[in-house]
């Protein structure tokens, strides 16, 4: 019996990922489902997941019939991440890559919607990731479009021993953040606080505690105007993090300036810190687990012991008591239990997409592959740690695969909990998600590195940095930047409507 090509690919979605409602999280697939199909796969090169995958592509292509073609990609930073991945969405069928990306792939036409019938539960189970990354990183105008691996989120680390001694509570917002910070003397003797303000992160940093001055929960804008695609960097939420930011890194040691995550976690787990920013492991923030992505190639890192008798608490990043309601012109009061709690994402992490250019049954072999290399089975084996973190809520069950052995259980709960609030908040930005988004950032951080040298020049950092990036906008194209940041949060663009 012979199948149209419609019909056909439905056919194989049923045998290969089994009925609706099957609840064992290994696909069910009948022999050579996708015999004769080729899929070609692209993805960062240097994570060792070629090595990593070789068994499990053997069984993949042995059960279903299908052939695999690997393609690593160099991401050297010196061509864009399209030239760098082929040139055209024709390079590859299942093309994974820097989440950061999304825009560049995504505003060229690179990947589709995924359809619903590919979302449902016995299929990639799209409603089973965290509601920020499904509604924010993964989802673009027209629907969903990426599925995440890893896409870390800071996270506050504390000395739960010192604190509970000297009967404080972990701060929930920057306020009391800063006061902790302020008056670690006294509670922590001598410990300091500590924030990954190293030049290659102090944007991320700073744009982590800005979003809760910045984004009110009745507005899109956050970094560009919807409307117009004006930067909005120097508005008074910018300006009012940018103060504080100041008066954090004051109250530090001045080794903060040099600090990437991996340092922070570092001194804070070797009993050096008494609260630290950073999260664990990522695809920006390889730790001593796994080092073949460590962008520190000269060093030798060794891993260190964790400081002995010492009790660790984990928070999410702290919020604001007040956001700028833009649209109003005023300052608002937060609306969760007065704290507006935003969660900054998409800095860096890896997300999966399937090329537009693939056919219906191409789609089909490149998502069931997909699957079958992130299952809770095969993923304590396909990716390596620094390659991952929890994405979804079925994750939460299994902690030995997102946490190092240098946490309790206890401790390692605690951490994936405040986590999954931080990725389930419906108060989700992705970090400057628009094309020609590390100009963008590159412009941020030299204003940034000016101010920390000079703060007196504070007033005029973001003015700066408004202008430079209004001329990225224009050379881009304002009316391109608008709509490419309106597609990121899911809007219609513009364009075609003016």
């Amino acid at each position: 019996m012979r199948f149209p090509l419609a019909s056909w690919s439905t056919l194989c979605l049923f045998i290969v990922f089994g009925c609706v409602g099957c609840e064992d999280d290994k696909p069910v697939v009948e022999t050579n489902p996708f015999a004769g199909t080729q899929v070609t796969v692209s993805f960062p090169a240097g994570l060792g997941l070629e090595q990593n995958w070789e068994l499990a592509l053997a069984e993949w292509q042995k059960r279903t019939g299908a052939e695999v073609v690997l393609k690593p990609r160099e991401l050297d930073g010196n061509q864009s991440l399209i030239e760098a991945y082929g040139g055209n969405a024709d390079s590859a069928d299942l093309i994974l890559f820097p989440v950061t990306g999304i825009s560049d792939l995504g505003d060229a036409g690179w990947f589709p919607v995924i359809t619903e019938q590919l979302r449902k539960p016995n299929h990639l189970d799209w409603n089973d990731l965290f509601k920020g990354l499904r509604d924010t990183v993964g989802a673009r105008y027209g629907g969903p479009a990426t599925v995440p691996i890893s896409c870390p989120v800071l996270t506050c680390y504390y000395r739960e021993d010192l604190l509970a001694a000297a009967n404080l509570s972990p701060p929930r917002t920057w306020e009391e953040y800063q006061k902790l910070a302020e008056t670690v003397d006294d509670w922590a003797g001598g410990l300091p606080v500590i924030e990954p303000w190293s030049e290659e992160f102090r944007a991320t940093m700073y744009l982590a505690r800005a979003v809760s001055y910045v984004k009110h929960p009745d507005e899109y804008t956050t970094f560009f105007d919807i409307r117009s695609g004006e930067p909005q960097i120097d508005g008074p939420g910018f300006q009012r993090a940018l103060k504080d930011s100041l008066k954090a890194v004051q109250a530090m040691p001045p080794e903060v300036l040099t600090y990437d995550t991996y340092d922070c976690r570092r001194e804070f787990f070797a009993g050096r810190a008494a609260m630290a920013i950073t999260f664990e492991t990522g695809f920006e923030n390889p730790l001593p687990v796994l080092v073949p992505a460590n962008p520190r190639e000269s060093e030798t890192i060794t891993p260190q012991p964790r400081a002995a008798d010492i009790a660790i608490g984990f928070v999410r990043l702290p919020g604001s008591t007040e956001v700028f309601h833009r649209s109003k012109d005023v300052w608002a009061p937060g609306a969760d239990d007065g704290i507006n709690y935003v969660t900054l994402s998409g800095f860096g992490g890896m997300t999966a997409a399937v090329s537009a250019r693939s056919s219906e049954l191409e789609t089909a072999a490149a998502w069931n592959l997909f699957k079958f290399l992130t299952s809770l089975e095969q993923m304590a084996t396909t990716f390596p740690p620094d390659t991952r973190t929890v994405c979804r809520t079925s994750q939460m069950s299994y902690p030995e695969l997102w946490l190092p052995e240098d946490m309790s259980a206890a401790e390692g709960g605690s951490y994936l909990g405040e986590v999954a609030g931080s990725l389930d908040n419906k108060a989700f930005v992705a970090a400057l998600p628009v094309i020609g988004r590390e100009q963008f950032r590159a412009a941020l951080t030299a204003g940034l590195t000016s101010c920390l040298s000079h703060p007196e020049s504070a007033e005029e950092t973001l003015k700066t940095v408004s202008t430079r990036w209004k001329e990225i906008a224009e050379k881009i194209g304002m009316e391109t930047l608008r709509d490419s940041y309106r597609r990121s949060l899911g809007l219609r663009p513009l364009a075609n409507l003016e």
